[in-house]
């Protein structure tokens, strides 16, 4: 079977000008690999700890706020 050379998709029928997912023009004798398989594969992502911080911003602007309603309360 063969695949578009620009997403990856199934060509299906011979004389085929232009792929059905992504409209790119077909060469003669397209890609028999997909395109997908041609990438490397991608790096996870790195964590990050945006919500443990959020709640330490947020616990310090309310015992902040707590601090300044009881010293001018």
């Amino acid at each position: 079977m063969n695949y578009c050379g620009a997403c990856g998709a199934p060509i299906s029928g011979d004389g085929t000008r232009f792929c059905g997912s992504c409209g790119a023009a077909l060469q003669q004798g397209s890609a028999t690999v997909p395109a997908s398989a041609l990438l490397p594969p991608l790096k996870a992502a790195k964590k990050t700890h945006t919500g443990a911080l959020a709640v330490a911003f947020v616990s310090v602007a309310l015992l902040a706020g707590a601090l300044t309603v009881m010293l001018l309360g």
